[in-house]
């Protein structure tokens, strides 16, 4: 039984990977090359890049494909680290966007989504074949959230799982530890925060552990980043170290105020995958507003560090 049930929880996970997948290819191609020229263009200042990777990043719902593009540019000379720091800024307040559309229901119409989505993906005009894709991925996603939340408590009934659930309850700096691992492997905190939701709404996993996860999936999906500046400039490396610095400080922010943090939600909503996705907004936006006013400060202090640590490893 619980060799089934892991296979179905993996069958679950590649759907849910693979539409979004799908979808952002779909949101890619409708965006052409606006997405690059917007990140080129619109760096000369820290606050219009701010609103330039929240636009892009919202725009194709992947904070790690925006990230992706900003290290390519910095390591081709088009854009400074400087200038990426604000892109940085905003990619992480973009990507919430996409776990407040993961929260809405829609099983109902997922029939009538996945029926249009084929029909749109049989033209061969680009604009409508583009939006099939979008529209089928959407589907594939809410349809693994679905069979997330379906294995959700027979998974929790399996002795090994039961174990890591009261485990992470009691020990939150271990379910951080623990997504931040797995959204490593899987490079993806929206697959991550989606599968809390889906815990969340079988109510078998506390608010609090939920928060827990939501904060290391933050500090996991930065694997991207460094992936993507392997064998790039400094400044490219820069790029990803001050995405995954940001975000660990945003960690180390809020840890202590987990506890707070379920009562103020619960005032929000009383809907436990709203929770999570308004909590993943906020935990976003502090630390992105924090940070931008002293985009410049911020980004020598990354250029201080880095060549502190290489000096010490020289030695």
């Amino acid at each position: 039984m619980g060799i089934k049930l892991l296979s179905l929880f993996i069958a679950c996970l590649v759907l849910f990977l693979f539409g979004l997948t799908i979808m952002k290819y779909g949101f890619q191609q409708l965006s052409g090359k606006k997405l690059e020229k917007w990140i080129y263009r619109c760096t000369n200042a820290p606050i219009k890049a701010f609103f330039t990777g929240i636009a892009a990043t919202a725009l194709v719902h992947s904070s790690s494909l925006v990230m992706i593009i900003t290290i390519s540019f910095v390591s081709a000379g088009l854009l400074t680290f400087k200038d990426a720091v604000g892109i940085i800024l905003g990619s992480n307040i973009g990507t919430t966007f996409t776990t407040e559309f993961l929260a809405v229901n829609i099983d109902d119409d997922l029939g009538w989504w996945i029926a249009i989505s084929f029909c749109l993906m049989l033209f061969r005009k680009s604009f409508l074949f583009s939006i099939g894709c979008s529209l089928f991925g959407m589907a594939c996603i809410f349809l693994s959230l679905n069979g997330f939340e379906k294995l959700a408590s027979p998974l929790s009934h399996s002795l090994m799982a039961s174990r890591f659930l009261t485990e992470f309850q009691h020990h939150l700096l271990l379910a951080i530890l623990a997504s931040a691992v797995l959204t490593g492997i899987i490079q993806s905190s929206t697959a991550m925060t989606g599968l809390v939701m889906s815990f969340m709404n079988e109510q078998i996993m506390p608010l609090e552990t939920g928060i827990a996860f939501v904060l290391g999936a933050n500090i996991g999906t930065c694997i991207t980043a460094l992936i993507a500046s392997i064998g790039a400039n400094e400044e490219a490396k820069n790029t990803a170290y001050a995405h995954l610095l940001l975000n660990v400080f945003g960690v180390l922010l809020f840890i202590p105020l987990i506890p707070m943090f379920p009562n103020l939600l619960k005032t929000l909503t009383n809907e436990p995958d709203f929770q999570i996705a308004h909590f993943s907004l906020i935990f976003n936006a502090v630390t992105s507003l924090i940070v931008l006013p002293l985009t410049e400060q911020y980004a020598n202090l990354i250029i201080w560090l880095t060549k502190t640590v290489s000096k010490f490893y020289r030695k």
